[in-house]
């Protein structure tokens, strides 16, 4: 019925004593929790037995409290079943921007109480667009990493800048404002009918947005959302309202009528719908995010949307922050030491010709040690079979390794 998290101790090979209840009473299983921006985010399976049910996103700051459910992740045919799968994890590619991969269970079960077969189960790889900040996954037959170009081309901004031209995406339908039949709505990614505006900042805090293609610019005329001929009149000036929720979405307001907002009708992100003004309110309907075309244009993206809770939280339990892409560029790759190392009875001796650093990685690219040892001193670290880079060096530590 309930889940638990737990902080482990310092080595990673046991539980501490700070824990808490999350999920409550939800009955969720098989937590697929991945660090996104600086947020946590989940994705996580109801429990009914061998069968396949409908998946849970979940968001929060911090890892042991707070989580917030944003829905079922899964948008199209066969979402009811995740795709006849349980997630087990979530992996994020190396090298690409914002590619991650969902990693789903197909059990091969029956009947609850009987054998399952388990062991002829298999598994099933789909791209996640996190393009919204929010998971959104579709099915694939089949696909390869170059997807991740097509779902990543839009990507949101933290702030708005003069002069920039953005392209507004909905955060609960992942669509784009375009117009279509002579409507505004929320659509797929078509560069035709897509509306790409040019921010011009006014005097008096407000903006313009004027389409690229047509020069018209977004007006409220009428408390109706449309494009007009740019007259920079008050019905064509807009208010940007930040929504506090620290991943780059906005209110955006007409300033001759401010308790209202550009809001979704009825989108989803599988379907289109129409967008207009609608009531100002908290909803993630009301919520728009600024977006570059990567393709054309070259901006920095959103990269952090924590609130700050997770760092002091650590902070407060003694740990520090450390850069780990600038200790990869120290210590990765490095040949030009003078160091012995050899497997040996399932640990590692290594041992330095002069005063040297010592870096341990494993194959899976975690440094377990970092230490200074002085010349012809030897460090014997008792380690499980694997793969192992030191200073540079691959050793293999296995029963038949000679």
């Amino acid at each position: 019925m309930t889940m638990h998290g737990t902080l482990l101790t310092q080595d990673f090979l046991d539980l501490s004593s700070t824990w808490e209840r999350i999920f409550v009473k939800k009955q969720y299983e098989a937590p697929a929790v991945f660090k996104y921006h600086g947020r946590f985010v989940a994705i996580t399976s109801g429990c009914t037995g061998w069968d396949p049910n409908p998946a849970h996103s979940s968001y929060s700051m911090m890892p042991l409290s707070g989580w917030n459910d944003s829905g079922n992740p899964c948008v199209d045919a066969e979402k009811q079943t995740t795709y006849h799968s349980q997630s087990n994890y979530v992996f994020k590619v190396p090298g690409l921007y914002d590619a991650y991969i969902y990693m789903g269970d197909r059990w091969k079960g029956g009947d609850y109480f009987s054998d399952a077969n388990v062991g002829e189960s298999w598994h099933i790889w789909l791209p996640i667009d996190m393009r919204s900040g929010y998971p959104v996954m579709r099915y694939y037959g089949e696909w390869d990493l170059s997807i991740f170009d097509k779902i990543n081309r839009y990507r949101r901004v933290a702030g708005v800048e003069d002069g920039k031209t953005y392209l507004l995406l909905s955060k609960n339908a992942n669509k784009i404002l375009s117009e279509k039949n002579g409507q505004m709505q929320l659509t797929e990614d078509d560069d035709d009918i897509n509306l790409s505006f040019s921010v011009r900042k006014n005097g008096d805090g407000s903006f313009v947005f004027v389409e690229e293609k047509t020069g018209q610019a977004l007006d409220a005329t009428g408390g109706n959302l449309t494009l007009n001929e740019l007259t920079g009149g008050e019905s064509q000036k807009w208010l940007l309202r930040d929504c506090g929720t620290h991943d780059g979405y906005y209110y955006i307001v007409p300033k001759n009528d401010i308790q209202k907002c550009i809001c979704n009708y009825g989108a989803t992100a599988s379907a289109n719908g129409l967008a207009g003004l609608g009531e100002k309110s908290d909803f993630a309907a009301c919520q728009f995010a600024f977006c570059f075309d990567s393709q054309k244009q070259n901006m920095e993206p959103v990269a952090e949307e924590g609130d700050g809770q997770y760092d002091k939280w650590m902070q407060s339990m003694g740990y520090q922050k450390k850069e780990i892409a600038s200790v990869n560029k120290q210590a990765r790759g490095r040949k030009d030491c003078e160091i012995s190392v050899f497997a040996r009875e399932g640990s590692l001796v290594i041992t330095p010709l002069k005063e040297e650093t010592v870096w341990v990685w494993n194959a899976n690219g975690y440094l377990i040690v970092c230490k200074k040892i002085q010349a012809g001193e030897t460090l014997r670290l008792k380690v499980s079979d694997g793969i192992y880079v030191v200073n540079g060096h691959k050793v293999v530590v296995s029963d038949n390794a000679k």
